[in-house]
């Protein structure tokens, strides 16, 4: 499942970085949207302008899946990791796990 959201979500920046219409954007939202809740889970895409983000709920946790050009670094990131001054995110994955999952 992780796969296969993560191709989407790669998909998606492709097309929000092509100029794709907010008509269209809303459309895959909610095609990945009902992807997702058939597969079992649940989920909020959005796309706008140069970003995505996904918001993946099932049973073993969440999983938050950001991608584009203004991607922050997660607030938890390690403050021993050195940043360079031109270094630039564009994607960022994140799982946090039930207990017993």
């Amino acid at each position: 499942m992780v796969l296969r959201l993560t191709g989407i979500a790669a998909l998606l920046v492709v097309c929000a970085c092509s100029g794709c219409r907010k008509a269209a954007n809303e459309a895959m939202e909610s095609a990945i949207e009902s992807q997702i809740a058939r597969d079992g889970g649940k989920a909020n895409v959005q796309i706008a302008d140069d970003n995505i983000s996904i918001k993946f709920q099932d049973e073993k946790g969440e999983l938050r899946i950001a991608g584009g050009k203004d991607v922050a670094l997660p607030e938890d990131f390690p403050k021993d990791v050195p940043l360079y001054s031109q270094m630039t995110v564009s994607w960022q994955t994140l799982r946090s796990r039930t207990r017993g999952s």
